[in-house]
């Protein structure tokens, strides 16, 4: 049996004591100085000493976490010490933590580790030293479940709750997955719903809406045995926070993850964690399906000045006809020449030969050119063709509607770039897209750009709708989590299985 002073380690004691209890370690060690005593020998001793003033922060790189050995005084001052670990380079709340107290007592074991454990600190350890024991404390927040030789002090004292706290005596391997058996542990998912917006009687039927819209995270809590408490906020307080990266909400621990999934690249990984369950989205275009005629049907808005204008042709070439003995061939080749304005080759020594040209000569200096325009605008309109990139949008001055997931995307794109084009550009909800897709079977102006596979449904029942032959973006969607959460691990180890 290994015995630990509470008022210093020798530290080839603390090495034993370390490689016994945990024997998949194999980093460095954090411990507190005054727990060394004045006789130690650092070399050959993989350690890292602190002290209470914090002067120097502790940086560089670690291949494995290290165990942590921390004495304290009081509440506050383990706090502190804490609070400046979190900030090292090599903090991570996969650390086993011994907490030794100068003093120890029994009766703090629980304070302290209940303190630890709403740092999100699963591995943490208390300390006692009788005379001729020392006994390791550890509490379950999960369970009241510890495997053997760990003894369950809450049972033996009657105290029936779902947080218990274990002891060991020195020392066998003393960690184990607390996070095996969740138990219905509550988690906390953030949502944002206006129940300002909602009359009363509708509520429940907005709150089940939402519910189905978060299936995959209901799923990943299943398959860990956990519980879903929703927090509810305003969609108002959501957008500022999410232009950066991250949800105030789970800074702040308010929540535990995001119900709503988010693109993974908008991510923030100074304040956010994912959830390593990725959803791949394919997003293209919807527009209204083209028809190869409608170039020709917009230039041609002038129905009645064509239709005069060839009348009045067709009256010349007949009194030309009339006048040079029916010779068809020849009145028509004279109506070409004086359309084209070239030189006359009929005789004019008749009066009327003579009026007709005068006409002619008049109608075509003042009407032709305006006929020939609409004529040539005819011929050099390209003809219409479907919309298959984000360019054909902005050539053709379509009004876009796009997911609101996608906005930095659109911005990178530098095609709607000045302020009058940006009016093209309308940033969207779930239900403003679905509007779009009706919509876009009659206007031939708008477009909708949202998951493929909507698309595809919508384009299947309508024939006036058409989806871009090829992807324009092609995103992954997480779950964004709070920063070091305790069982963020398990739940992805579920994310894995339920694939």
């Amino acid at each position: 049996m290994l015995h630990i002073k509470a008022t210093y380690f020798v530290a080839n004691e603390f090495k034993e004591l370390a490689q016994m209890c945990f024997t998949n370690n194999s980093s460095s060690v954090v411990i507190s100085e005054d727990l060394l005593g004045n006789d130690w020998d650092p070399g050959g001793n993989s350690m890292i000493i602190i002290d209470r003033k914090f002067k120097k922060q502790i940086t560089g790189f670690m291949s494995a976490y290290p165990t942590y050995v921390l004495s304290f005084d009081t509440m506050k001052n383990l706090k502190m010490t804490l609070e400046h670990l979190q900030q090292s380079t090599i903090w991570s709340i996969k650390s086993p933590f011994l907490i030794v107290k100068s003093k120890s007592q029994r009766a703090n074991a629980r304070k302290v580790l209940e303190f630890m454990w709403q740092q999100d600190l699963l591995a943490a350890y208390y300390i006692c030293s009788d005379e001729d024991s020392t006994n390791v404390f550890t509490l379950n927040p999960f369970k009241s479940y510890a495997p053997a030789p760990w003894v369950n002090l809450d049972k033996l004292s009657g105290n029936n709750t779902k947080t218990a706290l274990f002891a060991l005596k020195i020392c066998e391997s003393i960690t184990f997955d607390k996070a095996q058996e969740l138990n219905g542990h509550e988690i906390n998912v953030a949502f944002f719903f206006d129940f300002k917006n909602v009359p009363p009687d509708k509520i429940n039927i907005e709150l089940s809406k939402t519910g189905r819209k978060i299936h995959s995270i209901e799923t990943l809590l299943a398959h860990v045995n956990a519980e879903r408490r929703s927090h509810f906020f305003p969609r108002s307080i959501k957008s500022r926070s999410f232009l950066n990266g991250y949800l105030n909400q789970l800074v702040d621990k308010t929540g535990d993850v995001m119900g709503k999934t988010r693109q993974l690249a908008d991510t923030n990984y100074k304040y956010m964690d994912i959830i390593t369950a990725y959803n791949e989205v394919e997003f293209s275009i919807l527009t209204k399906k083209s028809n190869y005629l409608e170039a020709v049907s917009q230039v041609t808005c002038n129905y009645q000045f064509l239709f005069l204008t060839v009348f009045v042709l067709i009256l010349i070439a007949i009194i030309v006809m009339i006048n040079n003995k029916f010779d068809i061939s020849g009145s028509i080749m004279y109506v070409m020449n004086l359309t084209a304005g070239m030189g006359v080759l009929i005789p004019l020594d008749r009066l009327s030969m003579r009026i007709i040209y005068l006409f002619g000569f008049v109608f075509i200096f003042t009407v032709m050119p305006d006929f020939q325009g609409q004529v040539s605008a005819i011929l050099s309109k390209p003809l219409m063709r479907n919309v298959e990139s984000l360019k054909d949008l902005y050539d053709n001055r379509y009004y876009v509607f796009y997911d609101g997931t996608l906005h930095n995307d659109m911005v990178n794109e530098k095609l709607w770039v000045i302020d009058e084009d940006k009016q093209y550009l309308k940033k969207s909800n779930f239900s403003e897209l679905v509007k779009c897709a009706v919509e876009a079977q009659f206007n031939a102006s708008i477009a909708c750009i949202e998951s493929r596979i909507d698309q595809l449904h919508y384009s299947s029942r309508s024939k006036q709708l058409h989806v871009s032959k090829d992807v324009i973006f092609k995103k992954y969607y997480i779950h964004w989590s709070r920063k070091n959460w305790s069982i963020k691990d398990k739940i992805d180890r579920a994310s894995f299985a339920s694939c």
